[in-house]
């Protein structure tokens, strides 16, 4: 389960939600340079803070 986040003209990342931890943000580089240190420590929080309802979502989205 995944999601992409974007910052705009710079990067994309594709976030693996199960894997993120409140230590580690797991994901791969789409394009451009890569979240900073303090955006990937931003983006692992919320993760971690909504990890059900992004599991709903995507399971919704993609599961149908």
């Amino acid at each position: 389960m995944h999601f992409h986040a974007e910052k705009t003209d710079q990067w994309e990342i594709r976030v693996d939600i199960m894997a993120t931890t409140s230590a580690a943000l797991s994901f791969t580089t789409r394009w451009g340079s890569g979240p900073s240190g303090r955006e990937q420590k931003a983006l692992r929080q919320r993760v971690v803070a909504h990890r059900l309802a992004l599991v709903a979502e995507w399971s919704s989205k993609v599961m149908g």
